[in-house]
Formats: C-alpha cells, structure tokens, sequence
C-alpha cells in the first residue's frame, strides 16, 4: 500500500514535471516564435535601411553630379559671356573703322569727282591736241613723202654722179699714153674728155667728193649707219636697211 501511494505520488510528480516542461517547451517555443518574428523583422528593417541607404547614395551621386553640371554651367556661362563681351568689342571696333573707311570713302570720292572733272578738262584739251597732231602727222606723211621722193632723186643723181667719176677716171690722161694713143680711140676719148670738161665745170673734184660724202650720208641707214636705205616702212614712211628691219621688226 505504501508503494502504491509512493508511486502514484512519484507519478503526480512526473506528471507535474511534464506539465511543467510541457509550459517550459510551450513558452519557448513562443519565444523562439517571437524572436524569429523579430529577427525577420529586423531583417526586414535591414533591407529597407540598406535599400534606403543605397537611394540616398545615388541622390548623393546625382546631387553632386548635378551641382558639377550647375558648376559647369556656371562656367560655360561665364566664359561665354566672355566671348560675347569681346565679340561684341571687336564688333564696335569694325563699326568704328567702318565708319572711319566710310569717311574717307566719302573724302575719296570728292576726290575722284574732282579729279574727274580734271580730267575731263584733259581730255578735252588732249582731244584738240590730238586734232593737231594729225593735222601735223599728215603735214609730216606729206613732207615724207616729199623727202622719199627726194631721196630717190638724189640716189639716181649720186648714181649719175658715181658713173660720170668713172667715166672720168677711165678717160684721165695717163703719163704718155695720150701721144700713143690709136686714132680708132680718139673720137671716144674726146667724147669722155668733153662730158669730164662739163662735170668739171660744175664741181671740183674735192666739191663732189663733199657732195658725194653728204649724198651717201644721207642714203645710209639711220640704225646701223653703214648699210644704204632700202625699205620703207608704210605706218610711218621711214626708211632703213633691209637688215636692220628684219632684225628689229618681229
């Protein structure tokens, strides 16, 4: 009987020490609830804060990245009011040489007009000069034209002139040769002797060699001085040697 009761107390006790455990497994397995609910809600908490952390990072990046623009802008703005500020002087500084070119465009101008008139007067007076001279062109072509006729004649008189010297010469009494002479010869000398006679009775011989010298002064060519005139240009009625003209007229 004793045992019994000792084992049904035993057994009250167990029983009391597993409702007990049973309370204890109870409570922490709601604490054990509790605190992975916790946990995931720090996790949680964690997230959202890591997440925010990451937005406020980049609207730092985009802020600063936006006050670089802001400053870049600053500057871009600056330097370009820079540039507006110097264009805009070198724009007035045209304006000035504009107006002072205009100025003297103006003056210019003036100038020309009289100048203008100036030469008008010119040209007037150079129109009636040019009237003179070929009045006085054609007077010259005239007296030109006198002068190669002229000079024709006086070639054919130095051509007279050179034949009536050799005929002279051929007919001058040598030392003894005028006593032997045949009688077939004599009517031909004395023929020559009289055509001597005459040129004699004009010139004398250091006379016609004047004469002779002047004449071919005045046949010779004006350019080299040494050949005989032989052409005559048709602008002018010049006359030169075939040589000269050929080596000065292209």
């Amino acid at each position: 009987m004793d045992n019994l009761l000792r084992e049904n107390s035993s057994l009250r006790q167990l029983a009391r020490a597993n409702s007990r455990l049973l309370k204890q497994g109870a409570q922490k397995e709601e604490v054990n609830v509790a605190s992975l609910s916790e946990i995931m809600k720090l996790k949680q908490q964690e997230e959202l804060q890591s997440q925010e952390i990451a937005a406020l990072k980049k609207r730092a990046k985009e802020a600063e990245q936006i006050s670089l623009a802001a400053r870049m802008a600053s500057n871009a703005r600056a330097r370009l009011e820079e540039e507006i500020l110097k264009e805009k002087r070198e724009f007035e500084d045209q304006i000035t040489l504009l107006r002072e070119e205009c100025v003297k465009a103006s003056s210019d101008k003036e100038e020309g007009e009289r100048i203008c008139e100036k030469l008008k007067g010119d040209i007037s007076t150079m129109a009636k000069e040019k009237t003179e001279v070929e009045a006085r062109c054609e007077e010259l072509a005239k007296e030109l034209s006198k002068s190669s006729r002229e000079h024709i004649r006086l070639e054919e008189k130095v051509v007279k002139l050179k034949a009536t010297l050799q005929l002279a010469a051929a007919t001058a009494p040598d030392g003894g040769g005028g006593t032997s002479a045949s009688s077939a010869s004599a009517p031909e000398n004395q023929h020559g002797s009289s055509r001597l006679s005459a040129a004699e009775a004009q010139f004398t011989p250091q006379q016609m060699a004047i004469q002779i010298r002047n004449l071919k002064h005045k046949l010779a060519c004006p350019v080299c001085k040494d050949r005989e005139k032989k052409c005559i240009l048709k602008r002018c009625n010049h006359m030169f040697c075939r040589q000269c003209v050929d080596e000065n007229i292209k």
